[in-house]
């Protein structure tokens, strides 16, 4: 259900890490502009503070409270251009403004 992934994103949840997720609910947070991070979540506590970079490589994850930094896994390049571009929708309005000559920002 599209509206699972809806909430996290209207409360302003842009990222989420856990140890796997369903396929369907991956996609939809994708699409909704979610930074999904399939990981071992152990160590990481409530209220930790957590910093996730994308980079070329994949994504890092960083607990700020333990000073411990893990690697994971990154996108292909068509999902980071969608994460990119704030989901599906911002993806598919940069592609057309892009075809008519347009230039993002």
């Amino acid at each position: 259900m599209e509206v699972a992934a809806q909430v996290v994103y209207a409360n302003n949840i842009p990222v989420i890490l856990a140890r796997s997720f369903a396929r369907t609910y991956y996609r939809n947070a994708i699409n909704n502009g979610i930074v999904i991070v399939e990981m071992d979540t152990g160590g990481i506590d409530e209220g930790n503070e957590i910093r996730v970079t994308m980079e070329r490589d994949g994504i890092l994850v960083e607990d700020m409270t333990t000073g411990r930094s893990r690697r994971c896994a990154g996108y292909d390049e068509e999902i980071a251009r969608i994460v990119e571009h704030g989901g599906l929708v911002g993806y598919v309005r940069h592609i057309n403004r892009t075809k008519r000559g347009v230039h993002d920002e």
